[in-house]
């Protein structure tokens, strides 16, 4: 039998989840900043048309953006984003993506990794297998 580098996959892996973790939690924070977390949110929304077509705006489109810059970070927020990445409980975060597909990208994205890194740290441990 071959010998399986059991420390490059679990390095990767984890490195992988938490980058996976980053951009979610990434993506779900800016989604609640800008109250984007209910269903039925499609790109025709007025609110995604350009600023020139609103008369009410006057000079230059880019003066009238205004940055946050305050941070919400608790701990309902992570786990909202574990919530999203496992698919328990991603039906309550609600971003208009229909809950089947959640599982879909939580199966391939999290849950998969997931049993390769499981595996990896099974075949480290010497006295196991």
């Amino acid at each position: 039998m071959g010998e399986f580098n059991s420390g490059i996959w679990i390095v990767g892996i984890s490195i992988y989840l938490f980058g996976l973790f980053l951009v979610v939690h990434s993506i779900l924070n800016v989604a609640n900043e800008y109250e984007l977390d209910r269903d039925g949110v499609y790109a025709s929304d007025p609110g995604f048309l350009s600023s020139k077509s609103n008369p009410e705006n006057t000079g230059d489109s880019y003066r009238n953006i205004t940055i946050s810059t305050s941070t919400s970070q608790n701990l309902g927020s992570i786990f909202d984003t574990l919530g999203f990445i496992t698919g328990f409980g991603a039906t309550s975060i609600g971003l208009g993506i229909p809950s089947g597909y959640i599982w879909i990208f939580s199966f391939l994205f999290f849950w998969i990794p997931f049993f390769m890194l499981a595996w990896a740290i099974y075949m480290a441990l010497p006295l196991i297998h």
